[in-house]
């Protein structure tokens, strides 16, 4: 069991140098790192914020074993606006690791509680498009840094436009535009146009919602599979609130072929991922846990892009045997770290589910 949990762990993005060392140093007990080891899978998150959080001693010896790495150390954590804004919403958060700033020979310097976690500077220097530097900050500033980070990308990156002030005020006052503040605004004015006193309106959009996040019954479903097929069909039940479009890809030889989507039409039949030598990006979903971001421009993802169109993709690798055979892969993300994390959730289990699969295929062959 702890073996198993540890390959889906890893495959999952966890640093394992961390869980390692703790293991091997012997500061916090075992039970609490497989715990956290559980909690970083099931719910998505950082495993060294989740094992902090269980307790101020518990973060106490963490701290101070993260302490021992001999790496650079930043105080006190402070994010670079342009840096920031050039980042995906919510990947910041997703690895609890913040971009500071440029080093004197034009490297990017990041912040990370697990600067041994090396999906920090992979992921980072795609997204950045440049070498980066991780350096490690204590987990409390990292947060506080986390929470300047969602302020700045929820700002515009240009400067607002300056409010132009009325010469002549109106003659009487203003009907209230916005929907469900105040009395009920005359129906006609909320299609646009101009109001009452001839002052252009705004339209106004609410933010989606946060995707629902599967419930354990919805996720057991997994668990009884019988074969391959029910556990794409199902896996895409689980995902398509994620996103505007959701497939799954198989390995088909060197490449990556289409087994299902959501929306049913929305890829041909023919997608297919891969056959170069070059590195995809399931292939470095499953070497760095996961994908985020643009897809590279070549001829082996432009199926994938077409299917994408501009968006960002995620994608989250099913792996048997440490190597990646199923992919979810997310297009229109409805909130990105909602989403991701989620993602990750039904991944995770179908990774299980596979593997019980394929034990019990041979088992009764």
């Amino acid at each position: 069991m702890v073996a198993g949990m540890w390959g889906l762990v890893f495959a999952r993005g966890v640093s394992a140098d961390l869980a390692r060392r703790l293991l091997q140093t012997g500061v916090v007990p075992a039970d609490e790192i497989y715990a956290a080891l559980a909690d970083a899978v099931a719910l998505g998150v950082p495993f060294v914020q989740v094992l902090a959080k269980r307790g101020p001693i518990t973060a106490e010896l963490v701290e101070r074993e993260l302490g021992r790495m001999r790496v650079p150390f930043l105080k006190n954590v402070r994010p670079a606006r342009e840096l920031v804004q050039a980042l995906p919403e919510g990947l910041c958060q997703r690895l609890l690791a913040v971009p500071v700033g440029y080093s004197e020979s034009g490297e990017v310097e990041v912040a990370s509680v697990d600067p041994f976690d090396r999906a920090v500077g992979a992921e980072l220097s795609h997204q950045l498009g440049t070498n980066v530097a991780v350096m490690r900050a204590p987990l409390a500033e990292v947060l506080s840094a986390l929470e300047d980070v969602a302020r700045l990308q929820e700002q515009p990156s240009y400067p607002p436009i300056p409010l132009v002030k009325r010469s002549i005020p109106p003659s009487r006052p203003r009907v209230d535009t916005s929907p469900g503040v105040g009395r009920e605004p005359d129906a006609r004015l909320l299609h646009h146009g101009v109001d009452e006193t001839g002052t252009s309106i705004i339209g106004l959009t609410r933010s989606k919602a946060p995707p629902p996040h599967p419930t354990e019954p919805e996720l057991a479903r997994l668990d009884s599979l019988e074969s391959a097929d029910e556990l794409v069909q199902c896996v895409l039940d689980l995902s398509e609130s994620l996103a505007d479009s959701v497939l799954v890809l198989a390995q088909r030889g060197k490449a990556f072929e289409l087994r299902g989507a959501r929306p049913r039409d929305s890829a041909p039949e023919q997608l297919r991922l891969g056959g170069s030598t070059e590195e995809n990006v399931v292939q470095r979903a499953a070497r760095d846990g996961h994908y985020l971001g643009r897809l590279p421009d070549d001829s082996q993802h432009q199926d994938l892009a077409l299917w994408s169109g501009a968006a960002e993709v995620y994608v989250a690798p099913i792996l048997l045997g440490g190597r990646p055979v199923l992919a979810l892969c997310l297009a229109g993300l409805h909130g990105t770290l909602d989403a991701t994390r989620i993602a990750d959730s039904v991944a995770g289990r179908a990774e299980a589910a596979l593997e019980r699969i394929v034990r019990e295929k041979k088992r009764g062959g």
